[in-house]
C-alpha cells in the first residue's frame, strides 16, 4: 500500500508541516554512561514554505545524564514552531548500574 499527501505551496501564504529533529553532538551524560533517548522525531513549524529547514538541529552535547532538552530551547529562524515548548525533545537516561553510585 502506497500512501501520498500532497501540499499546495500558494507564494507568499504560510504553510503548516512537520519537520524532522536532527540530534547532533555527543551529549555529556552519554559520555558518562548515559543511554540517549530521543522523544520527538519531528516538530510541527508554520511559515513561508522557503523558510522552513529541511530538518531542526539539536545540539545535545550540554545535555547531563537525567537531563533533557525541550523544544522551547530551539531556535527558530524565520518559522515559528507549533509544538509545545515544554515537550521533551531528547533526554539522557540513567542505567540502572550507574544509579546506586552516582549519589556517592
Amino acid at each position: 500500500m502506497i500512501h501520498a499527501d500532497f501540499l499546495q505551496i500558494i507564494a507568499g501564504q504560510e504553510i503548516k508541516v512537520e519537520v524532522p529533529v536532527k540530534l547532533t553532538g555527543t551529549s555529556a551524560g552519554v559520555m558518562k554512561g548515559g543511554k540517549m533517548n530521543q522523544k520527538l522525531r519531528k516538530l510541527r513549524v508554520q511559515g513561508l514554505a522557503e523558510n522552513i529547514p529541511d530538518y531542526v538541529n539539536v545540539d545535545v552535547t550540554e545535555l547531563e545524564l537525567g537531563k533533557s532538552v525541550k523544544v522551547g530551547a530551539v531556535t527558530a529562524e524565520n518559522f515559528i514552531i507549533l509544538t509545545a515548548a515544554s515537550n521533551p525533545i531528547a533526554s539522557v537516561e540513567i542505567p540502572r548500574a550507574l544509579r546506586g553510585t552516582l549519589g556517592k
